[in-house]
């Protein structure tokens, strides 16, 4: 139930508290000329929706100049009319989301009753806005082949971002079939997107991942902006992908619609085993249906689409062979070994096998709009999702029966209401709920005690071997947590003059409740060969802990102006402040570390204060303008910069509720039993979490410069792009060895959570979009680029082999991608024939491709386990031998890396540096076709045959990095899994129903 004091700020906003919608809308603007030239004032103009009716109307300023500041995406008409002059007509123009359109308007001399029709679309280079970024339309969302149908996935066209790297991911647990989970864009992080439906966040606070993808036929259209934009967007301080959902109109129109796949036709994956093609099934269907409700005044909208998935996961893991398991005499490992299959490729030590992984998904969505007035506009739209899967291996486990299967609930709630005051003034309100429920049952409930390990809980442990064989219970599972996400907007447009102002504030209040059932612990050995012999090197556990309900609440305001100070040049100037609060648990069950005291404490207790300061200096600063040189409207010349926060992550403050009291870590790194291996030696203290009392909200600066040129239809742009990033998150051992010993004394590691880090980021990125003519529409770019860091993630490992050495951890960013280009488009096939039977066969062909060619990522070697250098850590790079070559002659999966460059030894930190390597590259090529046949009027059926990885190219993974596994260099997986975007080759048929 919503609180009473969650009511209050909505109600104020009601009332008329101007409080900032993220644009969800966008605006026309233009200038009206006699024949002579002159500017033409107290023209009046009218813009109206071709799918609606409805329209707006204003009149020209004393410069000849007007504006409709708030205009739903959508297709529309102009017309501008003044006695003594001919009626002008634009006909049938895109606006795009977060746009500013520009139709300029050419008077002539003659009857009013006369209509003067321009058919061209009105020039495509933004002479208003210094923003970067690309709109991906509607057509190119249902047109494009989209393997798994996301439309998330069409954000990796844009020029800037990058295909995730397989290493050091943030949410390594999303699986394969639901679309990509992050975006590195600008040299930012990928848990630094702002995902937004209708103006409201669809993320959720806990790790800052997308709630859920909505079904891309309820999508209108969404634009993903990767630098300097304006003071509107905020929350987050990277890339910021803004989606606009359908309405209805006045036409009855809707699609009925289903997609297949199966193994019959697909290309095995470059690791299945021999023998038949891995099962493989998954069907994708729905419909969607709008309408007039009241035509020209109320619509309606409604999509479902549900899916179905059941495929197996490819496994390759290296076990022991017959012979080392004959020589086990310990008999803990013993019973261990029954858990692990024999090797049964040829070699005699890998196992090769798969596990099943299932998933179901239902998703409805709604939408009503409605226009009350000329002046008053009401909408509300949902999105309910509901969806389960089981992942048959989890947390690294590379063995089957070692995973979870997870039943969850996600819905968005929205509502906006407009009003315009004036031609001139407007208002925008809007209030969300974005809402997760997900639980998580670990597939495997094998007990400790059964296997001769001494734990103070009954899940079973996590049996890491050299990073190379892993399996057993899942951390923290059972567990699950309900998130809500309550968000109020308003935002204020006033067209002064020159002068499009747009003001609002925006609040926000994350409610995170935690379910943990316990945790078992992870027991690690460095080699094979320790584990047979039954000698662990390191086991963490921590015994029942806390299940923190934290809430946060959030303020942010912003001013943006853009001043047209003449007719060639626009400046825009922003403001943005944020407030964005820090967790607090409501029941006191956080243990803070004071490091004034050494002491952990309760919260609520005297001295011990919340996780983090807040902090009220977050001033967001944004400049730029948009010079148009020779005043045709083809040329541009753009800059821009500004200042974006980032809102931390609350996954940062609950492990605070493992701490003591609530629960009591152990993090062991020496003389370890493996029948007790969790039990702390006398002195040592508890493993614990901390925050850093100085942390603060991560800080980008990102900048550009670019020239735009439009011609033969296409926008040409070449463009420098730049960021730096501060005070970014991190995490290490605060408390790491020195020779040996932990400084401070009652602690074993102390896990901590600073904002150190930083980044820095410089690109060329060159592209081309055509807007669709003569059936052929596409967008290209190329992106050169280097990204630095001394950390990616924050939250990853591995972590820093020196922690109190930062700077030689500055390398290549795990996203680094040197080389990128991009190809998409549509083509529209100019088949023509005679009689309706030939038509029906030979016209309404089309043909869409995609390219995706990225160079590889960076990696570092490492060695997984606590050796003789005494920080007690398991994060060591090697020492390189000189004059090897870091990478073998003929690279293959056998054999990629050079072990011969790489050595161990006893004392002192490694000398290889951080991502000295680079994975291969990645290399994707998509095709779609598609014939479109009427059955009868406005009603059209379409069949789509799509191939995914058209050419079956081997996109290999990152390399075995960890220098004590018998597998070191070689690569045992491809980068993606089966069903996921550069995977195998996979076909996908589809019927559409189009009225």
């Amino acid at each position: 139930m919503i609180q009473v004091r969650l009511i209050i700020p909505g109600v104020l906003c009601l009332l008329g508290m101007v409080m900032p919608l993220a644009a969800q809308n966008a605006s026309v603007v233009g200038t009206v000329r006699d024949p002579q030239q002159s500017v033409m004032p107290n023209v009046a103009v009218t813009l109206t929706n071709n799918q609606t009716g409805v329209a707006q109307s204003t009149k020209t300023d004393t410069e000849g100049n007007y504006e409709f500041p708030v205009v739903r995406p959508g297709s529309y008409s102009l017309k501008a009319q003044q006695p003594g002059f001919q009626t002008f007509v634009q006909n049938t123009f895109p606006v795009n989301v977060d746009e500013r359109t520009r139709v300029d308007v050419a008077m002539q001399v003659g009857e009013t009753s006369t209509a003067v029709t321009v058919e061209a679309t009105p020039a495509g280079v933004q002479t208003e806005s210094s923003s970067l970024g690309d709109v991906v339309d509607n057509k190119k969302i249902v047109e494009i082949p989209l393997n798994g149908r996301f439309f998330l996935d069409l954000a990796l066209l844009t020029a800037g971002t990058t295909v995730p790297s397989t290493n050091n991911r943030t949410f390594l647990a999303v699986p394969s079939g639901i679309g990509i989970s992050g975006i590195n864009a600008s040299g930012t992080r990928e848990d630094s997107t702002n995902y937004m439906v209708d103006g409201i966040n669809l993320s959720d606070m806990v790790q800052n991942q997308i709630t859920f993808q909505p079904n891309i036929d309820m999508i209108q259209e969404f634009k993903v902006q990767t630098n300097s934009f304006n003071a509107e967007y905020g929350r987050n301080a990277g890339i910021v992908i803004n989606a606009v959902s359908k309405a209805g109109t006045n036409g009855l129109h809707g699609t009925g619609y289903e997609f297949l796949r199966n193994q019959r036709f697909d290309a095995k994956n470059f690791f299945d085993p021999p023998g038949p093609i891995i099962p493989f099934n998954r069907d994708i269907y729905g419909y969607s249906v709008g309408a007039p409700i009241v035509k020209n005044k109320t619509f309606f909208f409604t999509s479902y689409e549900g899916r179905e998935g059941h495929e197996v996961a490819s496994l390759k893991t290296l076990v022991p062979t017959d012979a080392q398991r004959a020589g086990v005499t310990n008999a803990t490992i013993l019973k261990l070994l029954t858990l692990v299959p024999s090797a049964n490729d040829p070699t005699g030590t890998f196992f090769v096998g798969s596990a099943p992984r299932n998933r179901r998904l239902n998703q409805y969505t709604g939408r009503i709009d409605h226009n009350a007035s000329p002046r008053d506009f009401i909408f509300g739209s949902f999105i309910i999702n509901r969806d389960s899967r089981t992942e048959p291996t989890l947390q690294g486990n590379n063995l089957p029966g070692f995973g979870d299967y997870r039943p969850a609930k996600r819905y968005l709630l929205t509502l906006g209401y407009t009003h315009s005051f004036t031609a001139s003034l407007t208002n925008e309100l809007r209030a969300g709920v974005n809402r997760v429920r997900i639980d998580f049952v670990p597939s495997d409930t094998a007990n400790p005690a059964d296997f001769g390990i001494a734990s103070p809980s009954s899940v079973f442990p996590n049996i890491n071997v050299a990073s190379s064989l892993i399996f057993g219970g899942l951390n923290g599972f059972p567990q699950g947590r309900g998130d809500t996400t309550y968000q109020y907007n308003d935002t204020i447009s006033w067209v002064h003059g020159r002068q499009s102002i747009r003001a609002g504030v925006e609040v926000r209040r994350f409610d995170n409740n935690n379910f943990n059932g316990g945790t078992g612990g992870t027991i690690s050995f460095g080699t094979m060969a320790g584990f047979l012999a039954g000698t662990p090197t390191s086991a963490t556990e921590t015994a029942l802990p806390a299940t923190p309900a934290l809430r946060v609440s959030a303020f942010n305001a912003f001013a943006q102006d853009d001043i047209k100070l003449n007719q060639r040049l626009t400046v825009n100037l922003g403001l943005r402040w944020e407030y964005n609060g820090v967790p607090n648990e409501i029941h006191n069950r956080l243990g803070i570390y004071n490091f004034s005291l050494n002491q952990v404490l309760g919260a609520g207790t005297p001295n011990a204060g919340q996780p983090y300061p807040d902090r009220y200096t977050n001033f967001g600063p944004r400049v730029g303008f948009a010079y148009d040189p020779f005043g045709k409207g083809k040329t541009v010349i753009r800059a821009g910069a500004g200042i974006y926060y980032d809102q931390p992550v609350t996954n940062i403050v609950s492990p605070l509720g493992s701490n003591p009291p609530f629960a009591t870590s152990v993090n062991n790194t020496s003389n370890i039993s493996l029948a007790t291996p969790f039990a702390a030696p006398p002195g040592t203290g508890s493993a614990i979490q901390a925050i850093d009392p100085h942390f603060r909200d991560a800080m980008v600066l990102s900048y550009n410069f670019n020239i735009q040129h439009e011609a033969f239809g296409t926008v040409f742009q070449v463009s420098y792009v730049g960021s730096e990033g501060h005070h970014l998150r991190i995490n290490g051992d605060w408390n790491q060895g020195i020779n040996g010993v932990r400084p401070i004394p009652g602690f074993t590691s102390i896990n901590i959570q600073q904002s150190v880090s930083n980044s820095n980021y410089n690109g060329l990125w060159i592209s081309a979009n055509k807007r669709l003519a003569k059936g052929l529409t596409f967008n290209t770019s190329y992106t050169f680029s280097k990204s630095i860091d001394n950390n990616s993630v924050g939250s990853s490992n591995p972590q820093a082999q020196d922690y109190r050495n930062l700077a030689a951890e500055r390398a290549l960013s795990d996203f680094d991608a040197r080389h990128r280009f991009v190809l998409s488009g549509i083509y529209l096939l100019p088949f023509k024939a005679d009689g309706a039977f030939l038509r029906r066969v030979v016209e309404g062909w089309s043909m869409s491709p995609i390219v995706n060619l990225q160079s590889g990522s960076p990696f570092s070697p490492i060695i997984a386990v606590t050796d003789a250098r005494g920080s007690l850590e398991a994060f060591d790079r090697p020492f390189l031998v000189p004059g090897v070559p870091l990478y073998l002659p003929n690279p293959s999966p056998n054999g990629f890396v050079n072990p011969a460059a790489f050595t161990r030894q006893a004392t002192g930190f490694g000398n290889a540096g951080r991502n000295i390597l680079t994975s291969p590259g990645f290399e994707d090529i998509d095709l779609s076709i598609s014939k479109m046949t009427a059955i009868k009027e406005r009603v059209s059926l379409q069949f789509r045959a799509e191939a995914f990885n058209l050419f079956n190219h081997p996109n290999f993974g990152q390399p075995v990095n960890n220098l004590a596994a018998s597998t070191f260099g070689q690569i045992l997986a491809t980068r993606t899994t089966r069903g996921d975007l550069g995977s195998s080759r996979q076909l996908q048929l589809g019927l559409k129903l189009i009225f």
